[in-house]
């Protein structure tokens, strides 16, 4: 998400795509061990079981696609041909473990009502407004003539993935009962990224074109 909002706002894909995928590597080990540090002894998580269970469901994965794509170019062929296909079903299984995390939540019964479930809701759209002024703040000092890079560290510092939040989540907290409340904030700050990042593109686009941060297509093509 990170890249295609970054890419339809005129921000530098390059650094967006370089945050993503440290971002999502870093996750493996910074995340369980920050979980671990604010709640302390209030939760039950075996650190390097969970390390070990998110090295077999997101690092090996991604070392075997890499290494088909840069070794294997016939295989990475027939993936690239069926490329549509197998975005699809990556969607699809995606959805699927989503939807199984919540049925199993609610036939084993949840704790939260309603109303509760409606406050998450509104104190994570909350905290996403925040979030992104202030980054859009900060990034100002950082990147004062730099109006991409800015862009792109605006969907980049704020972003959480479901892809890689889900396993994550069902790793430290495998057996909870209460893993489906766990990741409701997580599935409601996911589409709001996506909301927000959708309406902001346009206006964000047309701020680094005059700010000349991207040059449109024609215009580097009529350039001298």
């Amino acid at each position: 998400m990170v890249i295609v909002l970054t890419v339809a706002s005129g921000g530098n894909e390059a650094a967006a795509v370089f945050n993503s995928a440290l971002g999502n590597l870093l996750g493996v080990f910074v995340t369980p061990a920050w979980v671990l540090l604010l709640l302390n002894k209030s939760v039950q998580i075996d650190f390097a079981a969970t390390v070990l269970s998110l090295v077999y469901r997101v690092l090996i994965p991604v070392l075997l696609g890499q290494l088909i794509q840069n070794f294997l170019p016939s295989v990475k062929k027939v993936f690239d041909s069926r490329k549509n296909a197998l975005k699809k079903t990556q969607e699809f299984c995606l959805i699927f473990i989503v939807y199984t995390v919540f049925c199993r939540t609610f036939n084993e019964g949840s704790e939260a009502s309603g109303a509760e479930i409606v406050l998450v809701f509104i104190l994570q759209c909350a905290i996403l407004v925040v979030a992104k002024g202030a980054a859009w703040i900060y990034l100002g000092f950082l990147f004062p003539n730099e109006s991409d890079l800015r862009v792109m560290g605006l969907f980049g510092c704020v972003q959480k993935t479901v892809a890689m939040g889900i396993p994550l989540l069902q790793a430290m907290f495998s057996g909870d009962s209460k893993l489906g409340m766990y990741s409701l904030p997580l599935l409601i700050w996911h589409p709001a990224q996506l909301v927000m990042g959708s309406y902001l593109a346009p206006h964000l686009k047309a701020w680094v074109e005059s700010h000349g941060g991207a040059a449109l297509p024609n215009q580097a093509e009529d350039s001298p």
